[in-house]
């Protein structure tokens, strides 16, 4: 049986003849049911704004920090 999975996801087949497991990005692979299992990750990511105001460095001296990060959703 094929599975298929877009850009934004990859699948994590393992059981019968996967050892070890194989991980497929963006595309289709070969499953034997009921011998191999199939898991879909997914590869979106959550942007968050970071300010902190006024943060004083080791000298006493205060100033401003932005930053971007980039995290899993889940």
């Amino acid at each position: 049986m094929f599975f298929t999975c877009g850009p934004n996801e990859a699948m994590v087949v393992s059981g019968f003849c996967r050892s070890p497991p194989v991980m497929v990005a963006g595309g289709r692979v070969l499953v034997i049911p009921c011998l191999q299992q199939i898991q879909r990750i997914s590869l979106n990511t959550l942007t968050l704004p970071v300010r902190s105001e006024k943060v004083y460095t080791r000298h006493g001296v205060p100033i401003s920090v932005t930053g971007i990060a980039q995290v899993p959703p889940e």
